[in-house]
């Protein structure tokens, strides 16, 4: 019997794992549209544990430490 993680978790893992991706990519990846990858993000953003920084007209999702230990730990 499988176990489906919470989408909180799935998020945090997602931008982990891709290091640097904006929210199309993170939407691709959790199989969802674009708009609900936006929704998703925001609570872990308000929580500190992912940021959106932009350069050079690129942007993207990063984890922060805190955001590391979060998604490190048991749920």
């Amino acid at each position: 019997m499988s176990q489906t993680s919470p989408i909180e978790l799935l998020v945090l893992h997602a931008v982990r794992t891709m290091g640097y991706a904006d929210t199309a990519r993170i939407a691709a990846r959790l199989s969802v549209t674009e708009d609900e990858a936006r929704e998703y993000l925001l609570d872990p953003q308000a929580q500190g544990w992912i940021t959106f920084s932009s350069f050079a007209g690129d942007g993207g999702w990063s984890l922060t430490e805190s955001g590391k230990a979060r998604d490190s730990s048991p749920s």
